[in-house]
């Protein structure tokens, strides 16, 4: 991972044995230069876990990290942020992470803090990565009806519930928290 600015490059300490990452960056004015977080492509065979919160990722460091072989990674957590602190992804830039390919022990998996929520909601609902998983975090973003519909489908259908109603019909609602334990040995809804 790089800090860089047109006249600096900070390298950020990651050593091969590191097996957890953690950043909370974005982009920032130092003396008159901007200084922007940047993740190219890597492989790291030990790194288990990797977080990086800001209030507005670029899009190179959403797609560096989806290009990054991390066969030992099981929790990954990404703060998207919004555009106007910098965020410039859309929910395509996710699909390599959303694929899973590359993160074959992936099992935590949190989307947040982002704009773009509904979007990110409808490419995850039918992720292939989220067969595997065992937490799903889209919390802190600002998600409408679009991506609770997305979420209500097949894939997640079993953390929603049916209540009857007043006039004895049945309503069916999605949780109130956006972040789902997927525990494959549960039959019910948590």
């Amino acid at each position: 991972m790089l800090l860089t600015s047109s006249l600096l490059t900070l390298p950020l300490v990651f050593r091969v044995e590191r097996e957890e990452f953690r950043v909370r960056a974005g982009e920032d004015i130092s003396m008159g230069e901007t200084l922007k977080l940047r993740f190219p492509a890597l492989r790291h065979d030990a790194l288990r876990r990797l977080v990086v919160e800001s209030s507005g990722l670029p899009v190179d460091v959403v797609r560096g990290a989806g290009a990054s072989e991390l066969p030992a990674l099981e929790h990954l957590e990404l703060w998207l942020g919004g555009s106007d602190d910098g965020a410039d992804c859309a929910a395509a830039d996710l699909e390599p992470i959303l694929s899973g390919a590359r993160l074959p022990r992936l099992r935590h998996l949190a989307l947040r803090n982002s704009e773009i929520q509904d979007e990110v909601a409808v490419a995850v609902a039918t992720a292939p990565v989220v067969a595997r998983l065992k937490v799903l975090d889209l919390s802190m973003g600002t998600r409408g009806d679009d991506g609770a519909a997305a979420l209500l489908g097949p894939r997640v259908s079993r953390w929603t519930s049916t209540r009857p109603t007043q006039s004895g019909t049945k309503k069916t609602t999605a949780p109130s928290c956006a972040t789902f334990p997927w525990d494959h040995s549960a039959t019910e809804a948590p």
